[in-house]
């Protein structure tokens, strides 16, 4: 039902008073004009908060934007420097292969100096044993020469 005009346009047979208007006609657009304008006042209210919550989500939006564009630099960064530490990492072990190669071969070094030593050792004690326990050529006699042993 199209909207009535105000009440300056009217003409004369359409005042509100018009004893020819039924009653419950009257009542029902009037019901129905306070409906219409508590709908146009409740579309309005859910319009704003729609544009409320758009502005949060648009505001929401560039936040995340903003913090997504700082982690994806802080993620290169931690990426580059893994690499670096993963290859610092790979000389490491490599050193420590040379290491352990260098320590086999100092220790083989080591064992073989200390069994020459050994050996040494054993020597010097027999020949001390045997010096010790033999007498030697007797030079007063020049044509031949004696050991005596005790």
């Amino acid at each position: 039902m199209p909207p009535l005009p105000p009440t300056s346009l009217r003409t004369k047979g359409q005042s509100s008073s018009n004893p020819n208007v039924d009653p419950e006609k009257l009542k029902r657009m009037l019901a129905n004009r306070q409906y219409a304008q508590t709908y146009r006042y409740k579309q309005t209210w859910r319009m704003m908060q729609l544009e409320w919550i758009v502005q949060s989500l648009e505001a929401d939006i560039q936040w995340d934007s903003t913090m997504m564009c700082y982690l994806a630099r802080q993620h290169y960064s931690l990426q580059v420097e893994n690499g670096i530490l993963k290859q610092k990492l790979g000389f490491i072990y490599h050193e420590i292969g040379f290491k352990k190669a260098e320590h086999v071969q100092l220790k083989k070094e080591e064992d073989g100096l200390k069994k020459v030593f050994a050996e040494q050792q054993n020597y010097e004690e027999l020949r001390k044993s045997s010096m010790a326990s033999a007498q030697f050529v007797d030079m007063d006699q020049p044509g031949r020469p004696t050991y005596n042993f005790i």
